[in-house]
């Protein structure tokens, strides 16, 4: 792996996994709908700007612009919205970790619906994974009644991923990965406008850290990391880079705990050891043909 690759991992890493808390600092004083479509809507605009900027073409073949429109919905509307919810009511860390789940969702998803043949090891990868979800919901199920609910909102917001992440690898888009994914930030952020316009006059004053976890998290944790993980994509193979990203639970739940006061314990630290052991069985090996446009880990953007 080049040295310039692993730094960017590095980075990636740290920038994805500190998102979560900085979430939750937005949405203390921020309504939930009216920050989740400015971080949209923003997003999508510097990602494209990015692209843009980098000499690439932001034109999508006609042809394809109804399914950009309803991986939009799965993969931004619904997932902004479930995983936003999540972090309003379950400790930011644990969200962070179940919503790299998303992986287990996908590979169910193929063998029930695609039919596609398992081996015993992706079974048993499963079964790891739900484990670990058995654990962190069993932890918040000891907190509250609310948190519990949070557990519900992301594992919801990653079955929306994996159905929009199923939509992305069966089309030939015609067009680079990066563009498809500011047009799907774009499109995606228009249902939540409308959306949240009730909600508009509940803004009040919004203080220093509320604006700092805005910040963040619109223009580092999801526009500048997707513009890294793709420069990321330039230097090493897929599968290289989805194993790498395995770390982002640590970090969210560490960030959780360093940032918020979370709690880090023997149930995180358990649930990460299985979690990572589950997720790992059922993402790409070497030499596997990644079909266009699933370059991104699914569960990793915020």
């Amino acid at each position: 792996m080049p040295v310039r690759g692993l730094l960017y991992l590095v980075f990636l890493t740290l920038t994805w996994g500190a998102n979560w808390p900085f979430i939750k600092m937005a949405v203390e004083d921020i309504p939930l709908l009216v920050f989740r479509a400015g971080c949209g809507l923003t997003a999508g605009a510097v990602v494209l700007a990015f692209a843009w900027l980098s000499g690439t073409s932001l034109r999508v073949p006609r042809e394809n612009w109804r399914s950009l429109v309803l991986a939009g919905l799965f993969n931004v509307t619904l997932w902004f919205y479930f995983s936003g919810m999540a972090v309003t009511l379950a400790p930011a860390g644990h969200v962070g970790a179940l919503a790299h789940t998303v992986p287990l969702w996908v590979f169910l998803i193929d063998m029930l619906v695609f039919r596609v043949r398992a081996t015993p090891a992706k079974w048993l990868g499963l079964l790891l994974g739900l484990c670990a979800i058995a654990l962190l919901a069993t932890r918040n199920f000891q907190a509250t009644d609310a948190s519990a609910w949070g557990v519900a909102a992301i594992l919801t917001g990653g079955i929306c991923w994996a159905i929009g992440a199923n939509i992305m690898r069966r089309v030939s888009w015609g067009a680079p990965a990066i563009t498809i994914l500011g047009w799907q930030l774009l499109i995606g952020g228009i249902p939540l406008v409308f959306v949240a316009l009730p909600y508009v006059d509940d803004i009040g004053p919004i203080g220093v850290q509320a604006w700092i976890g805005a910040t963040y998290s619109t223009f580092i944790g999801v526009a500048f990391a997707f513009w890294l993980w793709f420069k990321i994509l330039e230097l090493v193979p897929v599968w290289v880079a989805a194993y790498s990203a395995l770390a982002v639970p640590a970090v969210a739940l560490t960030s959780g705990a360093l940032i918020l006061g979370e709690p880090f314990g023997w149930a995180e630290l358990t649930a990460l050891v299985l979690l990572a052991a589950g997720v790992s069985t059922v993402l790409p090996r070497p030499g596997t043909k990644t079909p266009p446009g699933t370059e991104t880990l699914p569960g990793t953007k915020n």
